[in-house]
């Protein structure tokens, strides 16, 4: 309690905001891979391994899927029409939003740890 105590109270808020902000673009990201994979080539799908029954269940999909999955993303393919080539370019955007979150709250808290 005592570290709380000598935080200032805007740089906590600072944090906060930020921490917020990362929660905001995970739900998004979430939302925008729900769209992806119902509308996903039939080669793709066949080429992730054991594909959900449902995209809502996708989140908790086994680390190879998500693995597969998230390869599928960062690359574009031949076969990718005009909406999937969006989704994934908002997808990426959204993980770099998330990634530059995180680190600018990574050192707003350390900052407020180390400052005396």
């Amino acid at each position: 309690m005592l570290i709380l105590k000598t935080i200032d109270p805007i740089w906590f808020l600072v944090a906060l905001l930020f921490q917020i902000l990362f929660l905001l673009e995970v739900v998004m990201q979430i939302r925008l891979q729900m769209k992806l994979i119902p509308i996903l080539p039939v080669e793709a799908r066949h080429s992730l391994p054991k594909f959900p029954n449902k995209q809502q269940t996708s989140l908790f999909a086994s680390i190879p899927f998500q693995k597969a999955f998230w390869d599928y993303v960062f690359l574009d393919h031949t076969m990718d029409s005009g909406d999937i080539s969006k989704l994934k370019k908002k997808i990426r955007a959204s993980i770099k939003r998330k990634i530059a979150f995180a680190l600018i709250d990574l050192i707003v808290i350390l900052a407020l740890l180390t400052h005396p």
